[in-house]
């Protein structure tokens, strides 16, 4: 893709091969060039669709962080996250050099889920049920590559050592405590500014008090709302329906990769078992039930596969067919995903949210308490709760209707089909 000199360029730092966070770019297309990094080599991009925003380039085209800018002379940095020691450098370069950065958040981030996971795996590595040799060989294979890719290892500490000494100090300090520690770790005992962002675009202000906890934010730390772009399909796709009477009963599962990653006990034989409970009770009640499984989660879309295969009233559902259904969508349950967000905001929809996870106890706190909090969802501990929620459906539908406004203020910002017009505007003039 030919680059016009006439428009600014972005450089997207972060996972480009998730086709969902490259749509928060679609209002910017015409408005931006596009570059985008995160690999270290072509072997890890698994997906093109980036093509038609930019182009990417790798880690291992460039010296160390100052070569890429002067190269690629970003007008703004954009960040999905910062985390491993080449999007410090390059962050710690930008500074050095006066490139405005951002993290723009791509995901509900609860710190409360992210201490889990963190003290779990802390856990699992004391006891060895979270070792090497338990991880798949492709697993290990691929932070090995990681590893030993020189090109990737050096950019990091030329960097270092092309930059001015404090910045190199910080350089150092960063390698030493994050090669002992996790990130979470790290993020804690590093209080620098050199670390962070200069500017946050969030979804919204609730969201954004997670992402101040977990990356240690002050106050008065600057910070854009704009809503959640790639939620704006969704808002156009309901003002485009117009469902007619007596329309099929159909219920969207959301579902979490927990097999795939290892979380809070989930193993294939209990999801397994979950799975077809869940379908028997849902299609008992007479809903067509839609799963709409993580990017991520190949593990637990094959525990679906096994379960509902024969079965012409559960269906596995890409992004496309969600919107495609929406409107008709009057059931929706879940565990927790940023994607429930939406689906608890859209007028007479009813959210149960299923707390049923083999190493935690609920009796300490739901991981959708944002949405049961908020009024917008009902915890269910077990499958056999769902019968009797289904009985009082109405009564659910009416409480949480009347809740579903102030949600959207607090979690959402706006639900109104312009959170990628109102990103695009940001980034054109700050």
């Amino acid at each position: 893709m030919k680059e016009n000199s006439t428009k600014q360029t972005l450089l997207i730092v972060g996972d480009y091969n998730r086709n969902d966070f490259l749509s928060m770019f679609d209002d910017l297309k015409d408005s931006f060039n596009f570059y985008f990094i995160e690999f270290a080599s072509e072997a890890e991009v698994t997906s093109f669709k980036f093509k038609e925003y930019g182009q990417n380039v790798f880690w291992k085209d460039f010296t160390d962080a100052y070569d890429l800018l002067e190269q690629l002379k970003p007008s703004k940095v954009v960040y999905f996250f910062i985390e491993s020691y080449n999007h410090v450098a390059l962050n710690v370069a930008c500074k050095a050099k006066g490139v405005s950065t951002y993290i723009l958040e791509h995901g509900f981030r609860n710190s409360n889920i992210a201490e889990l996971i963190h003290v779990g795996r802390k856990e699992k590595s004391v006891n060895g049920k979270f070792s090497f040799s338990k991880m798949s060989l492709n697993r290990v294979s691929s932070i090995f590559r990681k590893l030993v890719n020189i090109s990737t290892f050096l950019f990091y500490f030329r960097t270092a050592v092309k930059s001015e000494t404090r910045i190199a100090e910080f350089l150092l300090k960063y390698y030493w405590v994050r090669s002992r520690r996790s990130t979470l770790d790290t993020i804690r005992l590093i209080d620098s500014d050199l670390r962070r962002a200069d500017i946050y675009i969030s979804f919204s202000p609730a969201v954004f008090d997670s992402y101040k906890q977990l990356d240690v934010l002050a106050a008065s730390h600057q910070v854009q709302f704009i809503g959640i772009p790639y939620f704006d399909k969704f808002h156009k796709a309901l003002r485009k329906a117009n469902p007619g009477p007596g329309k099929e009963k159909i219920a969207l599962f959301v579902d979490h990769p927990h097999v795939t990653k290892g979380l809070f006990g989930w193993t294939e034989e209990n999801k397994v078992q979950f799975i077809a409970e869940l379908v028997k009770a849902c299609t008992g009640e007479g809903y067509r039930l839609l799963i709409k499984s993580h990017p991520s989660g190949l593990k637990d879309q094959n525990c679906w596969k096994k379960v509902i295969a024969g079965n012409s009233q559960v269906e596995l559902i890409d992004q496309e067919t969600l919107e495609e259904n929406i409107s008709a969508i009057s059931l929706v349950l879940g565990f927790y995903s940023t994607l429930l967000l939406p689906l608890a905001a859209i007028p007479g929809t009813v959210l149960f949210t299923f707390e049923t996870h083999p190493e935690l106890d609920p009796g300490k706190g739901y991981l959708s308490e944002h949405l049961v909090e908020s009024g917008v969802g009902h915890p269910l501990l077990k499958v056999e709760e769902f019968r009797q929620a289904i009985k009082d459906l109405h009564l659910y539908k009416i409480e949480q209707q009347k809740n579903k406004e102030s949600f959207i203020n607090k979690w959402m910002y706006k639900f109104d089909g312009q959170s990628g017009q109102r990103l695009q505007n940001f980034l054109l003039v700050n």
